[in-house]
């Protein structure tokens, strides 16, 4: 069975470790939505403050999946799925055929048609690189300004707090 596996946190290992225990000979790819292996989303907001190194969010996720078998694709960005077809597409119309999919925390997130939310400084709150680039500019701000929807918003309005910046918290 050729599986595929589309995202990047470390959901995507119980799916793994479970399509082994079903079928250990079976193909899994997995296709990361970002250019970095898999991570604990939920730890960024701690790897944020400064608790935590950017190593801690992995948790050994190279191992684990040279140990399955699994092909990595992480080199390229997806395009479209073709559900009818059975195959995803990639911006470099690479096609990736599958029998199964199976699509886990992307991190992907369309940010409000709001004038100038594409600038330097705006950020999200979900990926690993949109951290990696706000722990670049911390040391420059004084003042934040997060909108929060999700606990995860939260938690980092609470990790830029814990670094001695004056935060702004609007919830929707």
């Amino acid at each position: 069975m050729k599986n595929l596996i589309v995202g990047n946190s470390l959901a995507v290992l119980p799916v793994i470790k479970k399509l082994r225990e079903e079928d250990r000979d079976g193909s899994i790819t997995l296709f990361l939505t970002e250019n970095l292996m898999p991570y604990e989303r939920h730890l960024l907001p701690t790897m944020l403050s400064g608790s935590i190194k950017e190593a801690a969010v992995h948790h050994g996720v190279d191992h684990f999946l040279k140990e399955n078998g699994v092909e990595v694709i992480h080199n390229e960005k997806l395009a479209r799925i073709s559900v009818k077809r059975k195959h995803l597409t990639t911006e470099k119309k690479t096609q990736i055929s599958y029998q199964r999919l199976f699509m886990l925390e992307t991190g992907e997130l369309i940010l409000p048609l709001i004038k100038g939310h594409q600038r330097l400084g705006v950020f999200d709150c979900l990926k690993l690189s949109s951290m990696k680039a706000i722990m670049k500019q911390v040391n420059f701000i004084d003042h934040v300004a997060v909108s929060v929807t999700t606990v995860q918003g939260l938690n980092v309005a609470c990790a830029l707090k814990q670094l001695n910046k004056e935060v702004f918290v609007q919830l929707r």
